[in-house]
């Protein structure tokens, strides 16, 4: 990122990132549907848009989505210069992948996210030695942000959490970009929730006191939530079950 931000500043950086995504997208399921791997996507980026147009819109219309093929061609329909920094940025993005260690290990590797969530005791660790941290971040940001993915639409689809539940353990990660904005929505969501806790809690509170007015009791359930954070000898009313 840091190589990609130049003189304009993080506005800049987006829009070229973004741009950059739109060009990789094609180029991915290109390869994907063509049994070629990561390291091709680096190829055909090195060897630029001229070079490579031939092959990957062949491969696109065979593939027969008309979505991938439009994005494509809308990189090869941009200003000669606009799209050389489309596919500079580009580069940057999956520099990592252009090492022959990291082609290597991934070409064959059996990782995915749905086999690290199948129900096992399974663990993912993620190392780099720190001289190499600044230009593998690209590709632990994505194996990050994939699987967040493939967490929300699991959890979405079923409306069940994990089970068991998925742990995160990232260190400095609030020096990767795509890491730390998916941290930051992570304390989002812990705020919201214990925004909510304290409404719950303070209106279950209202309704209770309302209950001992007219003579009553308010029974609450052992795993209720909030239910734990009540002193019940502050609250005679309250009974906890």
């Amino acid at each position: 990122m840091k190589k990609i931000l130049g003189a304009g500043g993080m506005k800049d950086a987006q829009f070229w990132v973004a741009m950059a995504e739109k060009l990789l997208a094609p180029l991915l399921f290109a390869a994907a549907t063509n049994g070629r791997t990561v390291g091709q996507v680096v190829r055909w980026l090195d060897e630029g848009a001229e070079a490579s147009e031939g092959e990957v819109t062949e491969l696109l219309e065979e593939s027969g989505s008309e979505d991938a093929l439009r994005a494509w061609r809308a990189t090869l329909n941009r200003e000669e210069r606009q799209r050389a920094s489309v596919f500079s940025t580009a580069q940057a993005t999956v520099e990592a992948f252009s090492d022959p260690y990291v082609i290597e290990e991934t070409a064959g590797a059996d990782y995915t996210p749905t086999t690290l969530l199948d129900g096992g005791a399974n663990t993912l660790y993620l190392c780099a030695p720190e001289h190499e941290q600044e230009r593998l971040a690209p590709l632990f940001s994505m194996l990050v942000q994939e699987l967040l993915a493939v967490v929300a639409e699991s959890t979405t689809a079923t409306g069940k959490p994990l089970d068991p539940p998925l742990l995160l353990l990232l260190d400095e990660a609030a020096t990767i970009p795509l890491v730390t904005r998916t941290v930051e929505r992570a304390n989002e969501a812990l705020a919201a929730w214990q925004r909510w806790r304290a409404d719950h809690l303070q209106a279950s509170l209202r309704i209770a006191r309302n209950c001992a007015k007219a003579g009553g009791e308010l029974w609450f359930h052992d795993k209720r939530p909030c239910a734990h954070e009540i002193e019940y000898s502050a609250h005679p009313f309250l009974r906890p079950v």
